[in-house]
């Protein structure tokens, strides 16, 4: 049974890896008429739509599918995946963008220029592979709980027993040089 739900648990990983989309890059296009950036997705499944307010730094950017040039929102998140990104830069032509996460550890992710549009700047942003649903995030989580914590307990055991012995030995050679006094 054991063996089953291993094998199990490890085919659901698998498959909940092979299925984490690839990165989507992302077109920016500053508008500096109106101060609003315009994100246009790549015309690829999972894409998302990216828009800002081009104001003094920071910049702040709105990741998501709701996002929109009517819609210039000063909190930045990555829709339901759990990831914010911060742009740092000035005007309407942010140099860097920071990526944050309560799960992940900060990252950081470089913004490109890839060739001017109309009098304007086209940027192009990678996001990062962890923008993927929480449930498909579960087994790569436990398995980081599992390699984090588990040695840790597998420690306390052996480390608690020898205290003991030790603790017993000390009890043992104290009652016996009480002995070898009192004979004296």
């Amino acid at each position: 049974m054991r063996n089953k739900f291993l094998t199990l648990f490890t085919s659901a990983a698998f498959v909940a890896a092979r299925s984490v989309p690839p990165d989507t890059l992302v077109h920016i296009k500053s508008d500096a008429m109106t101060g609003t950036c315009i994100g246009a997705p790549q015309a690829s499944p999972g894409a998302f739509v990216v828009s800002t307010f081009c104001g003094p730094p920071p910049t702040q950017w709105i990741v998501g599918p709701e996002a929109s040039a009517s819609n210039p929102r000063q909190q930045l998140e990555l829709s339901s995946h759990g990831f914010c990104l911060r742009a740092s830069g000035s005007g309407v032509a942010p140099l860097v963008i920071d990526g944050c996460s309560d799960d992940d550890p900060p990252q950081r992710f470089s913004i490109s220029e890839n060739g001017p549009l109309v009098g304007q700047d086209n940027l192009c942003a990678t996001l990062p592979r962890e923008r993927r649903h929480p449930i498909m995030m579960f087994p790569c989580k436990l398995a980081t709980v599992l390699n984090n914590y588990v040695g840790v307990l597998f420690l306390i055991p052996p480390i608690g027993y020898r205290f003991i012995q030790r603790a017993k030995g000390d009890e043992a050679l104290g009652k016996e040089s009480d002995g070898i006094v009192k004979s004296l």
